[in-house]
């Protein structure tokens, strides 16, 4: 979109920066220090049951994209297989909200998994060099790290999806001030990203040589397995006929059924306090 120009020609100028995961994220934009995130969709739903001042106006990634990340040598097959074994713990990112609902889900004692504390940056090299036996994160950015680096042959992953915890994922997430006094900066926003979207849905060559010519420190292939990873998490089956970016009522109250078995989601409030598609482009 800022490539096109979309943005400009709705009279926006975006600036992007770099995420420090949802966790961070939320705090930022329920700050007002930016007024606008691409977050989890249910870190940001637990940030509004606790007061934050947001609401989810899109949802791109529609299936949950978290996996857990194992060598096939000291495979993790099934949840319970992570007891005993050591993970990479980076403070406030999305996927330790899934892992931890993951293994409530599936019966398995947190306390024997040992959390080895640490940053984004040196996570994968505590993988990579053994210090952890497992990791975890999403099938279309680490994951397509590894791929892109040549080391999926030695890896393998389970889906969290497949072990009951699927739900909404990254989204574009807007201050409930912002949404209140000036609707129509949400609404331009919001239209020319899903148009970026589209085109990029259409033309996925064209969408990841876009970032890599926006950013050009990001390895080609991982811009490339990033997107592809991606495609198959656009809609579920309760959006595939709706617009990019439209959110089902009953993928949100799946949503939130989660977040409260497993999350400790309190208080719930009505789902419109968590979400809107009334600026979602009819096409």
């Amino acid at each position: 979109a800022v490539d096109k120009g979309y943005d400009k020609a709705a009279g926006l100028e975006v600036e992007l920066f770099a995420g420090q995961g949802s966790g961070t994220g939320v705090k930022i934009v329920a700050s007002g220090a930016e007024e606008l995130g691409f977050l989890d969709a249910g870190v940001v739903a637990l940030s509004i049951s606790k007061g934050a001042p947001l609401k989810v106006v899109a949802v791109i990634i529609q299936q949950n994209p978290t996996v857990v990340i194992s060598w096939k040598d000291k495979p993790v097959n099934k949840p319970k297989d992570m007891e005993g074994k050591s993970v990479s713990w980076v403070p406030g990112v999305a996927t330790n909200f899934t892992l931890t609902a993951l293994w409530k889900a599936n019966g398995v004692d947190e306390a024997k998994i040992k959390k080895v504390s640490t940053t984004r940056e040196a996570s994968e090299s505590l993988f990579l060099e053994r210090k952890t036996d497992f990791g975890s994160g999403f099938i279309n950015a680490s994951w397509a790290v590894y791929l892109a680096k040549g080391y999926g042959k030695d890896m393998q992953v389970i889906r969290a999806s497949d072990w009951g915890v699927n739900a909404l994922s990254l989204a574009v997430v807007a201050h409930t001030k912002l949404i209140a006094e000036e609707p129509q900066v949400v609404r331009a926003f919001v239209t020319a990203t899903l148009k970026g979207l589209k085109e990029a849905v259409d033309n996925p060559e064209l969408g990841w040589k876009t970032v890599v010519k926006h950013k050009p420190e990001v390895d080609a292939k991982l811009a490339q397995y990033g997107l592809e990873n991606s495609l198959p998490l656009l809609r579920t089956a309760n959006t595939k006929d709706k617009p990019l970016g439209w959110m089902s009522e009953k993928d949100w109250a799946a949503t939130l059924d989660f977040l409260e078995s497993y999350m400790e989601l309190a208080p719930r409030h009505p789902l419109d306090r968590y979400y809107t598609n009334e600026f979602i482009p009819a096409n």
